[in-house]
């Protein structure tokens, strides 16, 4: 990838679009080429970039966000991630399906995902819901629950923009 971007750089274009360009790349590499893509922005060069990683998104200075080819915001990353509607929720418990499932019927819960050993939880007011969530999950039978305020990143903004242009 560092190659590619060289040749891409060798007759010093104003203009670069780079294509998922860190897919695949270890993190150390990764980090290195966010290094080199920062000191071609200090030089002056203009990089549109795609890719599906949000957290490489989010060092955008302006970030467009796209499903089925459709454009569905494009603004700051931080103007993007303000307008989260609702709170979120980092959730976990022994049993994080289950707890899943007892989340998805509670009238104050909006949606939850699964990401890796807990899951994401948007609801409307974080105070008024954690202490009703946290006893419906004790009451299930799980165990090792804990509830706590998180902020929400572009992923949590995408999969709310797309949920509701699903309904």
């Amino acid at each position: 990838q560092k190659l590619g971007l060289a040749c891409a750089l060798i007759h010093r274009p104003r203009l670069l679009f780079l294509d998922e360009p860190t897919f695949g790349v270890d993190p150390i590499s990764r980090r290195e080429f966010w290094e080199i893509l920062y000191g071609l922005l200090g030089a002056g060069l203009t990089i549109f970039l795609s890719t599906a990683y949000m957290d490489e998104a989010e060092r955008a200075h302006r970030v467009g966000l796209m499903h089925h080819g459709r454009l569905l915001v494009v603004d700051t990353p931080a103007a993007i991630k303000s307008s989260f509607q609702g709170e979120l929720l980092e959730a976990r418990a022994s049993n994080l399906w289950a707890a899943r499932k007892v989340l998805n019927e509670h009238p104050l819960v909006h949606l939850s995902l699964a990401m890796g050993d807990r899951l994401m939880v948007t609801v409307d007011a974080a105070a008024g819901a954690m202490a009703p969530l946290k006893e419906v999950l004790e009451q299930a039978g799980l165990t090792e629950v804990s509830l706590e305020r998180a902020n929400p990143d572009l992923e949590d903004l995408f999969v709310q923009i797309v949920r509701r242009g699903e309904k």
